[in-house]
């Protein structure tokens, strides 16, 4: 009875040994950050639709030449008629000290904020108690403060979300290609190994070896090959993904603070290498197993 050991198949060296793992690196690589990249997506729009559930923004937009104590004048009837309104726990006016610190992320700390001119921003809390119809709301306000208009979150969060279904949808067809190119590239090299070692495969069926035992030898193989490459294009994955985490964190980058990644996040990009490598050992064994019943 033959045992499976590395010495019984002289496969250790041929192209393969360079070439499949060359090519799992990129494929890992490019998996993980298309994974990464759709996960932190996803954080970034629960997390701002967790931040901005229950509330909504008032404007009041002053006409031109309007003077500062008539502006103010608008801004008090606004918030008096918001906070008695049914189903508003609290209106309150933001600070133009308030209004610049939410654009310094896009315009950074410098004296143009001093200088663009501001509409006034009422910031509203829903009591989330009693259901609010929001275009009953804009009716009465436009009878009460023409100047006024409400900014409702949710119809420029749901264009977030749209977008967000096209990156999904995009990172599944990045994903498909990338398995797809894997198993043909596993395809190739246990094709090219099993040239390479025609005769040896030949003197093993001689002196009994099963087509099993051969394609078994050949996929544990492709799995060391493949689990080498996979770790390095996970390292090197993992290597930029903390880099533009730390860019992102270092240029205070607006909504994109929010796209950040957990534990629960990391676990789940992990499952990508390990994919790779159970696709790759699958794929070798299944190639090897169907070309030894053609050749032998």
């Amino acid at each position: 009875m033959i045992k499976i050991s590395s010495k019984n198949l002289p496969i250790a060296h041929d192209t393969s040994s360079f070439f499949l793992p060359w090519m799992v690196m990129l494929m890992v690589f490019f998996a993980t950050i298309t994974t990464s990249f759709s996960i932190s997506i996803n954080s970034m729009l629960y997390n701002l639709e967790k931040s901005i559930s229950g509330s909504l923004t008032v404007q009041v937009i002053p006409k031109p030449n309007m003077s500062m104590a008539k502006l103010k004048e608008e801004i008090d009837i606004t918030v008096d008629f918001l906070n008695e309104y049914k189903g508003i726990e609290k209106a309150r006016e933001l600070t133009r000290g308030q209004l610049k610190d939410l654009l310094k992320p896009w315009f950074g700390d410098n004296e143009i904020l001093d200088n663009i001119p501001m509409p006034a921003m009422i910031d509203v809390t829903l009591d989330g108690k009693t259901p609010l119809d929001i275009d009953k709301l804009k009716e009465e306000l436009s009878l009460k403060s023409p100047l006024a208009s409400i900014d409702v979150h949710y119809l420029w969060l749901s264009k977030l979300i749209s977008f967000s279904k096209s990156i999904k949808f995009l990172s599944l067809l990045i994903m498909s290609m990338v398995a797809f190119s894997t198993a043909i590239t596993v395809i190739y090299a246990a094709s090219s190994s099993l040239d390479v070692h025609k005769e040896a495969i030949w003197l093993l069926h001689l002196i009994g070896a099963k087509d099993n035992y051969i394609a078994k030898h050949f996929s544990i193989r492709i799995a060391i090959l493949s689990f080498l490459g996979a770790l390095v294009g996970t390292l090197m994955a993992f290597c930029m993904i903390w880099i533009v985490g730390s860019l992102i964190k270092n240029i205070n980058g607006g909504i994109l603070n929010h796209s950040s990644l957990g534990l629960k996040d990391y676990l789940m990009i992990i499952i990508v290498p390990f994919s790779a490598v159970i696709l790759s050992t699958l794929t070798s064994y299944v190639t090897v197993w169907q070309r030894l019943k053609r050749m032998l």
